[in-house]
């Protein structure tokens, strides 16, 4: 099993450099598990949305978390340890 954790910040593309990391190691396991942050809406028909499911391929299924789009709030306070 290869397990890969995924952060892309907004607005970054990334696809093409993702497709060329996973691709020699993807064909040498059973399964592959990417969980994180891929700053993408699956709820919306996207070119951006299109090229993930191609890249990943048929056998690919995906399990959105949360409410809804997040974003950093513009202020916040720090907390003393």
């Amino acid at each position: 099993m290869l397990l890969g954790v995924v952060y892309r910040p907004p607005k970054i593309k990334f696809i093409k450099w993702l497709e060329e990391f996973l691709s020699p190691h993807v064909p040498k396991y059973d399964h592959v598990i990417l969980a994180g942050d891929f700053n993408c809406n699956w709820l919306v028909d996207s070119s951006e949305k299109t090229k993930l499911n191609a890249m990943l391929g048929t056998g690919a299924s995906f399990a959105p978390l949360g409410g809804g789009a997040t974003a950093p709030p513009k202020s916040f306070a720090l907390c003393p340890l």
